[in-house]
Order: structure tokens, then C-alpha cells, then sequence
């Protein structure tokens, strides 16, 4: 008992007193300077908390605060006794304090109530990090957010009276009054955007969205220089450290799936070629024009049929400047020697020249370690100084040349094999020069006129060779020709040679012997460029577009050919800044700080950014630069450049910058390449995931939050050639037909819930069925669409963009292909709270569907050959609705029964009354469905409405020999009934497969059919058979009481062994281990086949995995994609599941759609009419729109601003009575 005291959590009584006590003295003068730093739960006691309540509840009355007022108002509401009666505030009155002191010993009672809050707060984050129950980075950020929480002295998440809400609002009215100004948040410094949106709004979660600056759709084989080397396409990942064009650094900041599409050769005139789709752009050059323009494949390819362009138009060669440092084996010079002249096999290194220099200069890049030894003729052996043959050491001592060139492959090898290692072709610029000059001083020559040649045996040198030229930024061809000999005097055909033909900027840079030095010229007399020669069509594959960070937007692709919306943020922030003196928290995860500064320095300057990076700058430049400078630096901006920043990383950011300094504005450039959790399944996850933290960030730090993003490439393919960006783009869409699953049971075009948001169903991680409540349904426009038939007979169709979960995890329609695997529900859930409709009424129905006719302006009648069918009719319609029923003969036992006394069309009632309230009256037999109201039924209700479907149009029949398979189908020319039996069995487990035929002009069949051992079962378990088809039921059953079920039938991806793979790896299992653990006598051929769910099940228990056994026990069947094809462009709908991020499209798993634009409050399009078209007007040529595509609280609309590209610069457009400002 000896701690009990030191548990006391902390607190100062005598404080507290003091405090209570100087009010009652003072009364409503001091007690406003108490509430602006107290609550009733900073008192300690509950005595005291109830006096400080009462206290505020007399200060909001406008009644005097005093010993007297108090004890009446303790007093009335029954807590005087509590609080210690009368005695205890006289004695308050007699510790009180001067007012003088009162905020300190307020701070004491206050800081004392933050100590207890703390340790509550330790001990609550101390519990969730013991039970580990979320992931770690989630358990930190809620532990910051609540710390936090405390630093601000403000109850995080508290629900406020109105009356309180009022009270600010109305405050805040009064200010907006006194000012009078159209701003009411933050400026951006463009006055007609300002007007439209009255400023960033704090709390407010703003995108600005733009096009990618250059497209780069290329197949997923292309090949991309890294600083390591060159890498496919498709192994990209983001964050990859790309080669550059001029050397400056250059990472890969987004990755986008472009599909299938046709792809093009484009070949240059040194031979270089590359693969790449009709959209993507290049930065071209042509001599008639000012500076280089952005155009597409397509057009540069328009431009090649007309004369005029024809060998004229070239893109701009890498500098080389990039590469690793890592130490190489070999001097690169000495390399390029032996590789030209060396023999590399045999006992001993051989080099041969005639040259005296060469020799030197071999013997200094050898080191004083070699020598040479002369070996007869122009022969030369490179052996160890010091001999191979040490005292003291056994054996002879390798040749450390011969080692190294051993190392890279080299040694062993014949002249026509030569090559030259991809370290060193991925070294830096210096290295790969070195290396060029070696091969050059060997096998290179210079012509009398100037021209450089190299000549190999080697093809594989050769091209080497002009790999080298071009990431240098040289201009290298290569042509191959026969070379002859003449032996005994007869001319003899020898080794095919191969030429490179060589133009480089500085000639005699390739070069360090004196004599070829000399012949080369000092510079060339024309500059060789690489030219577009032709482009071809060259196959259809998939392709992926990349985002580099660098200032161009320019990549090395293949043969070193390079190809290619921060500046309006950007001058936002400045306005901040330096005009506003607000502070900007600008996060850079795509340029450095230093690359942000020079912008915002050129901007602000107005001094052109080419000349900065130049360095051919005016004295005017200078003082421009030096004032801009000034201002710049007084401006409370504050820039991070950490790369791949997670979201909670830049939610701590923020918080700690406005803890530290405070905080107006805070900038992401961009959103892409935020990360968020790993443990989500899919990018597009992640950016919803991270779209909702800034939202709620903005609104706990009540600041506006802007975050760049950029739109997909579909704009640019749209056929109305309109490239205006759309709130669309931000959204993938399916049809308005599409039926999602409600989580009452039905199934509702989505096209009817615009402006809803309802509970869905929808699939949780773990592959079980949940509900989920969805955001506001959206009418999108009008988009391209796909159709995607599976084999049970379902169909969706959506945007290309929209995604679907396959075996790959969640896919673009645009990538599916044929024969993938998609997920549909397995079994759908039944309503928790059921609709209640009498046997007699949902058996009734049922047989209506089946065989009723209920067509408007004729009587209600039911044909049947069933007594059955016929009597529970005629009941039905007699008990529940009153109907008279007539029978009417017809041919054998047919008859028709006649149902009267439904009213008319002006006063319907009993039975036709009942159907027109559901919906399906007037239906003809192509027509029919089932009602809405009847998804809502119990799952028993539904089997019965099931049962007396099948008991009209059903057909149970067992297989009549050994041959042919069991027939459980339900026949209908109506392709919407067939669709909603289909949910219906659904409802029951029982996945039915829908085909369809058609005779002649008739309308076409459609079957529901069941098939399988397990599913038939099922069948006949739960719906059953009634009337007319219990026989056959009957013997069915009998007859698959001694079938064994087919396991393959309901399969999982064969995708799934993937897992199991790894964990045997993991573990150590071999194969024979597997199956001995499993018991079976062969392992391998089973990895060949999808597994059955029993199959995967055996190994997760096995292998003790859970996320194994959530595969296999998951609600999810795995259909198989039959067809793509595009079906036209039609209004499209989007709908937002927060959460799951998932709902069902009439039993497919479809993800989620616009989230990222239904969190934004504010989404801005940048659009400039110049990236799209040429030729433009001078006065358009700069004109830049700002589109406001979505305001929640205020109009939309577009602005005009104009884009000063020298000083990566927007301005306000000037009005027509201003003159213009000189720059």
C-alpha cells in the first residue's frame, strides 16, 4: 500500500479553490478569462466541476456570478448538499485570490487536467500496442492524432449544440460583413477564380488536376535506361531512378496501364528504332521552328507523307550524363584496347599493334604489376612483372588481367564473340567514354575527309560500339559488308565485317592517340541528329504509360531514343506567401527543394528559367533575381522534398508544422505518388484510402488541403477530339442497367438510385459477403463502354477504366482478357429484416410468372395440364384476394382458368390490383420478371416462389442411360426473367448457369440450368419440386444419393498455389515432403490444375496459413471470361463504396468508382489548348483554362488565365482597359 499514493493522478485542490473562489468575488468580469482556458472536466473533483457548470450556465443566462446566485442556483437543481452546502463556498470565497493571479492558477488547474489526460491517453496507446490488433503505422498516427490532440487544448471529435454553432457562425458572418470582400478563405491570387470560389475555404480538401505533361505509352517489353541499366517497361516501379537527357535526376512518379493497343516502329536515321502507341508524344524539332513542339506518333507520322518534312523533323539526343560508380574490374581504356586488339583465349594475353604509343600507353593503364613481352612479329604478351612463379608459393600465380576478363565473360572467346559488358555500357558518362577511346585507338579510324569509322568481326561489338555513340549523344549507323583475301594468289571471301559510322560533337574526344587525334577534326561540319526516317505499324500488346519527374518530362527508351501542373500551385503558394504572409507547408514528392526554389525564383523574377539553367543571365536578370531573392526569403513558405511520403507521414508533417509555426496552406505535389498502407490490395485502393485521410486532415487542421493529381490519357482519346477535362475522368462507370444488390435483397438499376446512397452488399477482404453503406450515386455522361460476358451467362458493361476483381486482384476491364477469371458471389445473403407475404400468395405468384397471362385490356387467365398447379391457383386467388375462378377445357387434360373480378384500369383490385402494385402487370411472355418486392422474401419464401416456377416452365430431368448428365434448367423467352432466377437460386447457394438459343424469327430461349452434383443437391434440398415435378424429383434424388460430386467445377484461380509456393519455400517443404503430408503418391502435377476449394483448404491446414483458408472458405465463385467487346458509347453511373471499396453488379464483384472526386470538396482542370492543336492564333497560344468541375458550396464554371512558359508563370488574363505589365 505504500505506492497507493504515488497512483493519485496529479492535481492541485488549493488551486482550484483559489480559482472558484476569485469569481465568486469577482463575479462576470473575470470569469470570461477563466472560460478561455478551462472546462468543467479540468476540475478535478466532482464538487468542483458541478460549481464550475453552474457558474456558465448563470454566465449564458446573463445572471450576476456571485456567492448568493450561486447557492439559489445549487440549490434548485438539488446539488448544493452535494457540493458541500453553503459552508463550502464561504470558504471558497475565503481562499480566493486578487484577480491579478487568477490565469496563473487557471493554468495550474489546466495543466494539471492535461497531465491526467496524458496518462489516460499513454495507458490507452500502451493497451492497443499489447493487443496489436491494427497495423503499426495505423496505431502511431492515432497515437500523434491524440497527443496531438492534447498540444491543441481542444476536445478532438466532441458533438456541439446548435445554439454554440450559431454563435460562431454568426461571429463569423459579422467579420465576413465588416470586410465586405468577395474572399472569404485563403486568396490564390487569381482574381476571377477568387471570385467563382471566394478562396481555398479552411477544411476544405481541393485536387487540381491536370494532363500527364508527356505521354509515353509503350509496349511492357520496351526497354528503359535506368542508372543501373536498361529495364523493361513493364518491371517498372515508382520511385525508379531513370537516365536523363541532360543528367539532371529523373525518377518515374507515375505508372499507367494503357490496355491493348497498336503499336508502331518508329525508326531513325542512324538505325535506332523503338516501339510505342499512336498517342504517345514526343518533343520533335524542326528547323523552321522557334523552339521544339510536343506532337503524338500519329502526327509525326501525318507529317512524314508530306514532302516538306521528310528527313527533317528529329528528336534531341541524350548528353550521357547519368550512370553508376560503382568500381570496375578493368581500366574502361584498357578494356576498349584489349577488346579491339587482343587475343582472349589460350595460355597468355596477346596484344598486337604497330604502334609505339598504343604500347605505352598499355603499359601505364596496365601498371607497373605487367609487362610486355614481345611474342614475334606485332605480337605482345601481357605477363606478371614479377613472373607467375613466386618462392615460397606453390603453383603458378594467376594473371589478374586474365582473371578480370575471365570475371566478365570475355576470356575464352573468339573475335567474331566479342562484347562489351553491361556494367560498363550502364557506367558513368567518363567511364564510357574511357572505354570508347579504347576501342577507337584499336579497331577506329578517320577518314581523309574527316568521317570516323569502327570496324568489328564481332556484330555484337558493333552494336555495342553504337550504343556507346548514342548515350554519349553521338549519331552512330551500322552497316554490315563482306570482306575478301588473297591467299596463293586467289581472292578468297573472308569474315562478314560490320561498320559503325561515327559523328560526335567533340570527333577528337574519341580518341588519345597523337596520330588519329591529328586526322580528326576539331568539330564536326554539320550536326547529325537523329532524324525520323518512318514509322510502321508493328503489332497490338499491351502497353503502360510512365510519369518521370524530370523538368522535360524526357526518358532514354530503346537505341538512347528520348521521348518524353506544378507551375499553377506553385504561384498559389507564392501569392500566400509573399503577398498574403500566410504559411504554406509545401510537400514536393516529384522535384527537389532546390528544383521548387529555382521555379518559384524564376517566377517570381519573371526571368527566363532556360537562361538560369544556362547560366546566360542579363545584369537586368541579375537584379531582378537578387530582389525576387529578397522577397522569397521573408516568405513564411516551408518546402519538404522526403520521397514516397505515406500519408500518416504527411498527415505528422502538418500537424508538427502547426504546432511549430501555424499553418494557412498546405500543397502535395502530387498525389500519386503518396503511399499508403501495404497491406491494400490494389494503387487505386491506396489513393481512395488517401483521397479520405486529407479530407478528414483538412478538417482537423482546418486549413485547405490542395493535392495535384493527374487525369488519365483517356481524354486523349475521346472521338469528339474535344480534350477539355471532364469531372468524368476522374470516374470509372458501368451502364445504366446495371443491377446492384441491395442489402434488403434487391437488385436495382443503378440509373434509379441517382442521388441515393444506398446499403449495399459488398465483399470484405477476407472474401466474405458484408453490407456496406455507399456514398451518393452519380449520373457521369456519356463514355465509351465494354461488354464482358462470362460463362454462367452474366454481363457487365462499364468504361474501360472500371475494374473488376480477377485472379490478378482488382483489374481494368481494358486489361482483362479472354479466359481470365472473374469473382462473383457464391451464395448472396438473406435480408435482416425479411418482407412477410402469405405461402398461398408467393405460390401464386410463381405460377403466374410461369404460365399466367396478365396483359392489360384482356382477362386474367392461367393455362395448366397440372390438377396441382390448378388447384393451388384457383385457392390462392379465391382465399387471398376474392377472385372468381371459372375453368375452361381445353384439348386432353389442358384447361384454362378464367380470373375475374380484378376491377379495371380506372379502379383495379383484387388480384390485378395486387400485380400493378408490384410492378408487373401488363407483361407479355418476352417481357415477364420477377417483382423487386420479391427479393425482399425470407430465403424459405423464395425457395417456395422458386419451387412453383419450376413447377410451369421448370424441367427436373434424370439422365435416361449412362451417357449425357442430369437436367435441373428453367425455360423462358424473357432474358430478364431468366437473369432474376438466376439471383434467386443465388439467394440459396446455387450458382445457375444462363444459355440461350433461337429458332427461325422467334424470340430466343433462354435456360437457367443447374448443373453438378453439389448444386443439384442443393436444389433439391432447399426449392424442391411441387405438382407436376415431384416425380422427377424424387427419382433424381435417388439417383444422386450414389453420385460423387465433381470437384472441379467449383474451382479456385490456379493463381492460388502462388501462396502455397511461397510458404514451402519459406519453410523448407519440398514436394515429396508435401505429398507425404498430404498423402498423396505425386506432388508436382497438381500445381498444373486450379485447386478445388477442399484441395486449398488441406493446405492452408497444413501449412497453418489463414489467408489459404480464407481463399478456399470465401463467398466468391470464380467464373471465366467467354467475350470483350465494345458496345458503344451510352450514359454511364458511378457509385462509391467507403470501406470494402467493392459492390455487386448483379452477382459480380465490381470495385469502386469515383471516390477520389467525391472526397475532394473543390476539383480544378488546368487545360491549355496548345498541348492539343497547333497552329494557334498568337493571343490563344498562352491561354490557359482554369475548369472548376466541382464546388460543393458554390458554382461552377471556367476561368482564363495565361501561361507564361519562359517563366513557368500563370497570370490573371488583363482586362481590356488595363495595359499590359511589362515583364
Amino acid at each position: 500500500m505504500a505506492d497507493l499514493p504515488s497512483r493519485i493522478p496529479p492535481h492541485n485542490l488549493d488551486a482550484e479553490r483559489t480559482v472558484l473562489g476569485a469569481v465568486l468575488l469577482e463575479g462576470r468580469e473575470t470569469l470570461p478569462r477563466v472560460i478561455e482556458v478551462l472546462r468543467p472536466s479540468d476540475f478535478y473533483t466532482e464538487a468542483h466541476r458541478s460549481i464550475y457548470n453552474t457558474m456558465l450556465r448563470l454566465f449564458d443566462r446573463g445572471e450576476p456570478v456571485d456567492l448568493i446566485t450561486l447557492s439559489e442556483e445549487l440549490r434548485r437543481t438539488d446539488q448544493l448538499e452535494f457540493v458541500g452546502g453553503p459552508a463550502a463556498l464561504a470558504l471558497l470565497v475565503e481562499q480566493a485570490s486578487i484577480a491579478a493571479h487568477l490565469h496563473s492558477y487557471a493554468q495550474i488547474v489546466r495543466d494539471m487536467a492535461v497531465l491526467r489526460e496524458l496518462i489516460q491517453t499513454s495507458t490507452q496507446i500502451i493497451t492497443q500496442a499489447f493487443d496489436a490488433k491494427e497495423d503499426v503505422q495505423t496505431l502511431v498516427d492515432d497515437a500523434e492524432r491524440k497527443i496531438f490532440g492534447l498540444a491543441e487544448r481542444r476536445l478532438e471529435g466532441s458533438a456541439l449544440p446548435v445554439s454554440k454553432i450559431l454563435k460562431n457562425t454568426f461571429e463569423y458572418i459579422e467579420r465576413l460583413y465588416e470586410r465586405k470582400e468577395h474572399v472569404t478563405g485563403v486568396a490564390t491570387g487569381f482574381e476571377k477564380l477568387d471570385l467563382q470560389t471566394s478562396g481555398l475555404q479552411p477544411a476544405d480538401f481541393i485536387i487540381i488536376a491536370g494532363r500527364p505533361s508527356m505521354g509515353k505509352a509503350q509496349p511492357l517489353d520496351a526497354k528503359v535506361k535506368t542508372l543501373t541499366g536498361w529495364k523493361r517497361m513493364g518491371d517498372l516501379r515508382l520511385g525508379d531512378e531513370l537516365a536523363s537527357v541532360d543528367g539532371r535526376r529523373s525518377l518515374v512518379s507515375g505508372i499507367f496501364p494503357q490496355g491493348v493497343k497498336q503499336t508502331y516502329r518508329v525508326t531513325f536515321s542512324d538505325g535506332r528504332s523503338t516501339e510505342c502507341t499512336g498517342e504517345h508524344l514526343w518533343r520533335v524539332h524542326y528547323r523552321g521552328w522557334p523552339e521544339a513542339r510536343t506532337l503524338s506518333t500519329d502526327r509525326v507520322a501525318e507529317m512524314l507523307r508530306a514532302k516538306r518534312y521528310q528527313h527533317r523533323l528529329w528528336v534531341q539526343a541524350p548528353s550521357g550524363h547519368y550512370g553508376h560508380s560503382e568500381p570496375l574490374p578493368l581500366d574502361p581504356w584498357l578494356l576498349g584496347a584489349l577488346l579491339g586488339d587482343a587475343k582472349l583465349s589460350g595460355s597468355s594475353l596477346v596484344f598486337s599493334t604497330a604502334e609505339l604509343e598504343m604500347l605505352e600507353r598499355l603499359g601505364e593503364r596496365a601498371t607497373a604489376e605487367f609487362a610486355l613481352r614481345a611474342a614475334g612479329g606485332y605480337d605482345w604478351r601481357i605477363v606478371q612483372a614479377a613472373g607467375a612463379h613466386r618462392k615460397g608459393v606453390a603453383g603458378p600465380i594467376p594473371n589478374r588481367l586474365m582473371e578480370a576478363l575471365r570475371g566478365l565473360g570475355l576470356w575464352g572467346i573468339r573475335s567474331e564473340e566479342k562484347f562489351v559488358p553491361d556494367t560498363y555500357l550502364s557506367a558513368s558518362r567518363e567511364v564510357r567514354l574511357e572505354l570508347l577511346r579504347g576501342l577507337m585507338d584499336t579497331d577506329g579510324w578517320v577518314e581523309r575527309w574527316g568521317s570516323v569509322r569502327f570496324c568489328s568481326t564481332s556484330e555484337r561489338l558493333a552494336w555495342n560500339v553504337a550504343e556507346l555513340v548514342r548515350s554519349l549523344g553521338g549519331w552512330c549507323s551500322l552497316r554490315s559488308r563482306l570482306t575478301t583475301y588473297s591467299y596463293r594468289g586467289k581472292k578468297k571471301g573472308g569474315r562478314r565485317a560490320y561498320v559503325c559510322n561515327i559523328h560526335y560533337t567533340e570527333p577528337k574526344s574519341m580518341f588519345s592517340l597523337s596520330a588519329k587525334r591529328g586526322r580528326a577534326l576539331t568539330a564536326p561540319r554539320r550536326r547529325w541528329r537523329p532524324v525520323f526516317l518512318s514509322i510502321e505499324p508493328a503489332r497490338v500488346t499491351e502497353t503502360q504509360c510512365i510519369a518521370v519527374t524530370h523538368p522535360s518530362r524526357l526518358y532514354v527508351t530503346d537505341d538512347y531514343v528520348v521521348t518524353h501542373n506544378t507551375a499553377f500551385v506553385l504561384n498559389v503558394a507564392q501569392h500566400v506567401g509573399i503577398h498574403l504572409r500566410g504559411r504554406v507547408l509545401l510537400l514536393s514528392l516529384e522535384m527537389s527543394a532546390q528544383q521548387i526554389v529555382q521555379r518559384m525564383l524564376c517566377s517570381e523574377a519573371k526571368v527566363d528559367s532556360q537562361a538560369v539553367r544556362t547560366g546566360y543571365l542579363s545584369s537586368s536578370d541579375w537584379a531582378r533575381l537578387t530582389a525576387a531573392a529578397g522577397r522569397l526569403s521573408e516568405a513564411p513558405i516551408f518546402i519538404d522534398d522526403s520521397p514516397g511520403l505515406t500519408v500518416l507521414e504527411a498527415r505528422a508533417k502538418a500537424r508538427r508544422m502547426k504546432a511549430e509555426h501555424g499553418l494557412d496552406l498546405m500543397v502535395i505535389d502530387y498525389l500519386q505518388l503518396m503511399r499508403g498502407r501495404a497491406s491494400m490490395e490494389s494503387r487505386q485502393q491506396e489513393i481512395s484510402e488517401i483521397s479520405r485521410s486529407l479530407k478528414a486532415l483538412a478538417k482537423e487542421l482546418t486549413v485547405p488541403v490542395v493535392a495535384l493529381s493527374q487525369l488519365s490519357r483517356a481524354v486523349e482519346a475521346r472521338a469528339t477530339r474535344d480534350f477539355r477535362p471532364q469531372l468524368s475522368d476522374l470516374r470509372e462507370c458501368v451502364t445504366g442497367e446495371t443491377l446492384v444488390c441491395l442489402a434488403d435483397g434487391r437488385r436495382v438499376p443503378i440509373r434509379d438510385l441517382v442521388g441515393t446512397a444506398p446499403e449495399v452488399l459488398a465483399v470484405s477482404l477476407a472474401g466474405t459477403i458484408v453490407t456496406a453503406k455507399s456514398e451518393r450515386v452519380w449520373r457521369v455522361g456519356t463514355r465509351g463502354t465494354v461488354a464482358v460476358r462470362l460463362a454462367s451467362g452474366r454481363m457487365i458493361r462499364a468504361t474501360a477504366e472500371h475494374r473488376l476483381l480477377s485472379a490478378q486482384g482488382w483489374t481494368a476491364v481494358e486489361r482483362l482478357s479472354v479466359g481470365d477469371r472473374l469473382a462473383i458471389a457464391r451464395r448472396l445473403p438473406e435480408p435482416v429484416f425479411p418482407e412477410e407475404w402469405a405461402d398461398s400468395r408467393v405460390a401464386l405468384l410463381g405460377q403466374l410468372i410461369g404460365d399466367g397471362s396478365y396483359l392489360s385490356g384482356q382477362p386474367l387467365r392461367y393455362t395448366t395440364s397440372s390438377e396441382a398447379n390448378s388447384k393451388i391457383v384457383s385457392d390462392a386467388a379465391r382465399a387471398e384476394f376474392g377472385c372468381e375462378v371459372k375453368r375452361y377445357a381445353g384439348r386432353g387434360c389442358w384447361h384454362q382458368l378464367l380470373i375475374s373480378g380484378n376491377g379495371n384500369r380506372w379502379h383495379p383490385r383484387g388480384l390485378g390490383a395486387w400485380l400493378r402494385q408490384l410492378g408487373i402487370f401488363g407483361q407479355r411472355s418476352y417481357e415477364k420478371r420477377i417483382p423487386e418486392a420479391a427479393f425482399q422474401l425470407s430465403n424459405r419464401r423464395v425457395a417456395l416462389l422458386l419451387r412453383h416456377l419450376w413447377a410451369t416452365d421448370g424441367t427436373i430431368a434424370p439422365r435416361r442411360s449412362s451417357k449425357g448428365s442430369h437436367a435441373v434448367c428453367y425455360g423462358t423467352n424473357s432474358h430478364g426473367l431468366a437473369t432474376d432466377v438466376a439471383a434467386l437460386l443465388l439467394r440459396l447457394g446455387v450458382v445457375a448457369r444462363i444459355k440461350s438459343a433461337r429458332k427461325g424469327s422467334y424470340h430466343p430461349g433462354f435456360f437457367v440450368g443447374v448443373s453438378g452434383v453439389m448444386d443439384q443437391r442443393r436444389f433439391l434440398e432447399t426449392v424442391g419440386a411441387f405438382g407436376p415435378r415431384e416425380p422427377q424429383a424424387r427419382r433424381l434424388e435417388a439417383l444422386l444419393a450414389n453420385c460423387r460430386a465433381n470437384m472441379n467445377v467449383n474451382t479456385l484461380p490456379i493463381q492460388s498455389f502462388d501462396r502455397v509456393r511461397s510458404l514451402m519455400r519459406e519453410r523448407g517443404i519440398s514436394r515429396r515432403q508435401m505429398a507425404e503430408l498430404r498423402g498423396t503418391a505425386k506432388e508436382s502435377a497438381i500445381f498444373a490444375f486450379s485447386p478445388s476449394r477442399g484441395v486449398l483448404e488441406r493446405y492452408a491446414e497444413i501449412l497453418g496459413d489463414e489467408q489459404l483458408r480464407a481463399q478456399a472458405t470465401s463467398d466468391l465463385f470464380w467464373d471465366r471470361i467467354v467475350s470483350i467487346e465494345p458496345s458503344g458509347e451510352e450514359e454511364v453511373f458511378d457509385l462509391t463504396v467507403p470501406g470494402p471499396a467493392s459492390w455487386f453488379a448483379d452477382g459480380i464483384v465490381s470495385h469502386n468508382s469515383g471516390a477520389l472526386e467525391q472526397d475532394a470538396d473543390v476539383i480544378l482542370f488546368l487545360y491549355r489548348q496548345s498541348q492539343y492543336k497547333e497552329d494557334l492564333p498568337p493571343e490563344e497560344a498562352n491561354v490557359a483554362e482554369v475548369i472548376i468541375g466541382k464546388q460543393r458550396n458554390g458554382p461552377v464554371g471556367t476561368v482564363r488565365v495565361v501561361f507564361l512558359p519562359q517563366y513557368a508563370r500563370f497570370e490573371n488574363v488583363a482586362d481590356l482597359h488595363r495595359q499590359p505589365q511589362p515583364f
